[in-house]
């Protein structure tokens, strides 16, 4: 006989809030994450996008669209500074915007999540390296 648990809204918070707070522990040295394999170019600094939902994600920086980050690491290199990104859903509504620092010689890390708050936002974790 299977059973299948359903979850309350808050539950999924907490499974949610827990997945974020482990993150770091799966990051240690040792464990299997190539993520930060990527070097940047001399002179430039790289962003990383990394899909953590079930679409495709248009990207945008500074206003001019840049392609989409699917499920696998998408890397963009710039030019050190600050840029402007929106990744939009793919044919849908969720969106995120902010100012994203690039370091020279750095990487910059977004993880996209799917909010569990909101249906029309995403979660996006940044870090740099």
């Amino acid at each position: 006989m299977r059973v299948l648990m359903k979850t309350t809204p808050a539950g999924r918070r907490r499974i949610l809030a827990l997945t974020l707070l482990a993150w770091p522990l799966l990051t240690l040295p040792g464990c299997e994450d190539h993520r930060d394999e990527h070097i940047p170019p001399a002179g430039l600094g790289s962003v990383i996008i990394h899909n953590h939902t079930i679409e495709d994600i248009r990207v945008f920086i500074n206003g001019f669209e840049y392609g989409k980050a699917t499920d696998d690491a998408t890397f963009y290199d710039l030019k050190p500074g600050v840029y402007r990104f929106a990744l939009s859903e793919q044919g849908g509504d969720r969106s995120y915007a902010a100012d994203v620092d690039v370091l020279q010689g750095r990487l910059t890390f977004l993880d996209v999540y799917m909010s569990s708050t909101n249906i029309y936002a995403y979660d996006v974790l940044m870090y740099f390296d």
